[in-house]
């Protein structure tokens, strides 16, 4: 991860996340939406980006990672 220094408690909404499971890896520039997808184990260079080549992988770590990013952002004080 990459973060952008915001306000201390408002959401993330700026930098870089990634997720990886055991094959792929999944990165998001929040700022942008840009996406890609590597598999890492086989392409350590990440020189190709998967991402139309594998919706069903990249939709699948897509929800992976916008879930544990609202699961951040959620506060007690209901601010999101």
């Amino acid at each position: 991860m990459n973060l952008e220094p915001d306000r201390i408690f408002d959401p993330i909404r700026k930098g870089t996340v990634a997720v990886i499971d055991e094959q792929y890896k999944f990165v998001r520039y929040l700022q942008s939406g840009k996406e890609q997808l590597y598999a890492y184990r086989t392409d350590s260079s990440e020189s190709q980006n998967l991402l139309e080549s594998e919706p069903e992988i990249a939709g699948r770590m897509r929800q992976v990672l916008l879930g544990k990013l609202s699961e951040v952002n959620h506060r007690p004080n209901g601010r999101e």
